[in-house]
Formats: C-alpha cells, structure tokens, sequence
C-alpha cells in the first residue's frame, strides 16, 4: 500500500491510496513519518491494516491489545503522528530507505537525519532539529514506526 499525506487541518495528517510511479523524481512526493500505535479515538484517523505488518509478527504480538476494525471491516491498529517530513532531502535517499517499508530501529532514524538536506532560503540547522526533536529524540524502539512513501 503506498500513502501519501495530505494536511487536512492543522495537526490532522490523513492519507489516501496512490499508484507508485516508477522513476518518479522524489521531490515529488516524499513524505518520512514517525508515527505510534494508538487506541482508535475520534482524533485518530490513521492506521496499518494488519496485512502491513506480516514481516514484523512480534510487532502485532505486542500490540494485539489495539487490533480493531476500520470502518470497511478491515482489522488495523489505529496509529498518531509525531513527526513528520516533507521532501528536502538528497538524491541518495532513495537508495537508503525502501518505499513503504516499515522500520523500528532508532538507528534507521538517525541515519535518515544524515540524508536531509535544506531548500534555498531555509537554515539546514533548523531543519535537522526539527527532526532531532520530532524524529529522533522521542522514538522509542519497540512502539515506534518510522517510514517513508513516495
């Protein structure tokens, strides 16, 4: 499944289906997310479907206490955003990270700081500690999901 972010309302990121374009320049569309399983709330409009997880079964065993149904009867885990990161980044990112995978380790995180990279007129201190505070600082192994659509 491959997502895109779409800002609704401040603080309110929710995502919609796409094709994958091959090729595709990722200034295009790059979103990085760092995002943690959630109980479904009414602010909670976000989720996996169970099928995204099937490489990472320890991960559902952790989190079997917040598996419900959407509302097209799906079984997902409802998720809220904490960081989140739109394109500047450099052209070898893409040959870092895979297109919708998920990843759990802080050190895929720290590595994807190191591919940031500052649009014209921005401070790329201000940028990478955005990501330092959103990203990083606050990713815990084993709850945390981090990972990247374009």
């Amino acid at each position: 499944m491959v997502k895109i972010a779409t800002f609704t309302k401040p603080e309110t990121v929710s995502w919609h289906n796409r094709r994958q374009t091959p090729n595709k320049k990722l200034a295009m569309g790059l979103d990085i997310c760092h995002v943690t399983p959630s109980p479904k709330t009414s602010d909670t409009i976000e989720y996996f479907t169970l099928d995204e997880f099937q490489n990472y079964p320890d991960f559902i065993k952790k989190h079997k206490h917040l598996i419900t149904q959407n509302d097209f009867g799906d079984k997902v885990i409802y998720y809220i955003v904490k960081g989140h990161h739109r394109k500047r980044v450099t052209d070898n990112f893409i040959n870092g990270f895979k297109n919708d995978k998920l990843y759990f380790r802080l050190e895929d995180v720290k590595k994807a700081k190191s591919f940031l990279l500052a649009n014209p007129g921005e401070s790329q201190a201000d940028i990478e500690n955005t990501f330092q505070e959103k990203f990083i600082d606050n990713f815990i192994e084993g709850e945390s999901v981090f990972f990247i659509s374009h």
